[in-house]
């Protein structure tokens, strides 16, 4: 289940994702082992806090993402509240940084590719861009879809 934050327009975004080809799973210390670190596939996850005002914006384009990805075949979509759920890194003695993504590649999860979300931007087109340049599937568009 997704988080209920109080921004209505963060509300309606999740909604939306009830429709998407490919589900948001939410993530935190009691089964990020299970769902990242031990999944088959490459798994994005960002890291949120439900107070800050960026909020809207990262739900809003992962929501539009998961509407955008035509195949859950190789890719995950996740989700942690850094405030009520931090998860410790499993390559480091900190948690994982608010307001980034991390992209666990399938056969790399000790050494995910981290996405600075602040200082690269919040937008669908940003995290497409960022998906394009890492993933290395032999045709992307299969999993991201026609542009």
């Amino acid at each position: 289940m997704l988080p209920a934050l109080a921004s209505s327009s963060v509300l309606l975004c999740l909604a939306a994702v009830a429709t998407a080809s490919v589900p948001i799973v939410e993530v935190g210390p009691a089964n990020f082992a299970k769902d990242v670190m031990e999944s088959p596939k490459d798994v994005l996850v960002l890291v949120y806090v439900p107070w800050h005002p960026y909020s809207d914006q990262m739900f809003s384009a992962l929501s539009e993402l998961a509407q955008d990805i035509v195949s859950d075949d190789r890719l995950v979509l996740a989700i942690n509240d850094g405030d009520a759920a931090p998860i410790a890194h499993p390559w480091r003695n900190t948690n994982l940084l608010w307001f980034s993504m991390y992209l666990f590649k399938q056969n790399a999860k000790e050494s995910p590719v981290v996405y600075d979300v602040q200082n690269k931007g919040h937008a669908l087109e940003d995290f497409k861009k960022f998906l394009g340049e890492q993933l290395d599937y032999t045709n992307p568009q299969t999993v991201l879809g026609a542009e």
